[in-house]
């Protein structure tokens, strides 16, 4: 109870402080900031983008080569066997 109390008093803190920042800027610095953060998200999700293709990428070659290795030993065996098969 007393840290749902103390939650809602810091909450109520930063609510008021972020009000305060808000209107202490002006129009020109609200947008500057708001493009600063935007351009960061974009900025850090095309970095995970890259990052994520470059796995995908790898794991998909590491199929392909696994792949290409169980028909090479399925058609080592096809072949020891003889030409009946």
């Amino acid at each position: 109870m007393a840290d749902d109390a103390v939650r809602q008093y810091l909450s109520g803190l930063g609510k008021r402080g972020g009000l305060a920042r808000a209107k202490k800027l002006t129009d020109k610095q609200r947008k500057a900031s708001a493009v600063k953060a935007a351009r960061a998200r974009w900025r850090t999700n095309d970095k995970l983008g890259e990052v994520l293709h470059t796995v995908k990428s790898a794991e998909l070659r590491n199929l392909q080569r696994e792949r290409a290795q169980k028909a090479k030993a399925r058609q080592k065996k096809r072949d020891a066997l003889g030409p009946n098969l």
